[in-house]
């Protein structure tokens, strides 16, 4: 039994009386993979709520991080992540100092890109969940632990950096304002994220869930920034997927809360639309299976596939669930029965059924497997 961390007020403008919006009822609460059994495998209720004055869509209830972030499952693999961190190395050596801390930075893949053309000053990567084996990155070095109100930097910084970050804060405020704490006036933040109200308009079910417990469009991230002491220098837009942005330290933090974004309505007409969307998609999907013959797969051994469960599809459907990081590979996704193995299997195939509903990345994971593995492969 999981005791939840209660959100007694808006992560945006403090507001207390938080509306209900829509439950999910037993999600699981880890969104990788295991070794253990299922009966270790816990759930809890994905209770949404709305704010009446900001109109921030957000949980009221969090999993405790040492479950949520109990290993490194994020290895944002593929072209666009590959392109994405390819971008963001460039803008952090437009913007950025000469004494960086990244928070979050997992596998050194953006210090990584940005060293080959700067090995100049000092990069350190502050990481909860540190891969077994970190690379050799020139003049970066690699720290386990969190970033919170009590993180001391061994060195003075004068650039804060984090990549999709800001979404998965329980607390944005306070992180925002240890930030501030860390460095000078003049000092820079430079971060990426996600580019939500596209996603959300888009119905890419990773936009919210248990590690996204808060809607962030750009402008509340905007709010935020200005209101924690920073001025934004520098955006830009990464397609539709991120948004890039650096920001300076001034004197003061403003906290100036009568400004905040007032989106009730919009943001309201969103979420329901993306709760009717999916109640109609997974309805045709059972149908579109049902009907067909052949061996039937679900990709992504991730948020995507136990969403799609979660409103109404059945495990039993599928063979196994599909997914390219090699280390998923045999292991059991969490919260499910199904075992995950490689795209490869559907070589053996003359045609096979692949459900596949992965957000920004479904068109570049199909165009993979039907260039490079079989092209008879359909998709729903």
């Amino acid at each position: 039994m999981i005791e939840p961390i209660n959100r007694t007020g808006c992560v945006v403008c403090k507001h207390t009386n938080l509306e209900p919006l829509y439950t999910i009822k037993n999600f699981p609460v880890f969104m990788g993979c295991t070794t253990a059994p299922p009966e270790t495998d816990f759930t809890m209720d994905m209770s949404w709520v709305i704010c009446p004055e900001c109109g921030t869509i957000q949980l009221d209830k969090l999993v405790p991080l040492e479950i949520l972030y109990q290993e490194n499952h994020n290895e944002a693999i593929g072209s666009i992540w590959q392109k994405h961190h390819s971008q963001f190395a460039d803008f952090i050596l437009k913007y950025g100092g000469e004494n960086r801390l990244e928070i979050g930075g997992a596998s050194g893949k953006v210090a990584q890109l940005a060293r080959q053309k700067n090995e100049s000053g000092k990069w350190l990567i502050l990481e909860p969940n540190l891969f077994d084996e970190a690379p050799a990155i020139p003049n970066t070095e690699f720290e386990q632990g969190w970033f919170d109100e009590n993180y001391c930097s061994p060195f003075e910084v004068d650039t804060i950096i984090h990549s999709h970050v800001m979404e998965h804060l329980y607390e944005p405020r306070e992180t925002l304002k240890q930030i501030n704490n860390l460095l000078p006036v003049g000092g820079r933040m430079i971060f990426s994220v996600p580019n939500m109200k596209i996603w959300l308009r888009k119905k890419y079910t990773n936009c919210l869930m248990f590690e996204h417990t808060y809607y962030l469009p750009e402008e509340v991230v905007e709010f935020l920034v200005k209101e924690y002491g920073f001025k934004i220098i520098g955006k830009e837009y990464f397609s539709e997927h991120s948004i890039f942005f650096a920001c300076e330290k001034v004197e003061s933090i403003s906290l100036s809360e009568s400004t905040f974004p007032r989106n009730y309505q919009e943001n309201l007409a969103l979420y329901q639309d993306f709760v009717d969307s999916y109640q109609i998609q997974v309805k045709e999907i059972h149908n579109k299976i049902a009907n067909y013959q052949g061996p039937k797969y679900i990709f992504g051994a991730h948020i995507f596939t136990l969403y799609l469960l979660a409103f109404g599809l059945q495990e039993s459907d599928f063979l196994n669930v599909l997914d390219n990081a090699s280390h998923k590979h045999d292991q059991r996704l969490y919260g499910t029965n199904l075992r995950v193995k490689s795209p490869e299997y559907l070589k053996k195939y003359n045609q096979a059924l692949v459900v596949l509903k992965a957000g920004a990345y479904t068109e570049e994971i199909k165009q993979d497997i039907w260039q490079n593995i079989n092209p008879n492969i359909l998709f729903y």
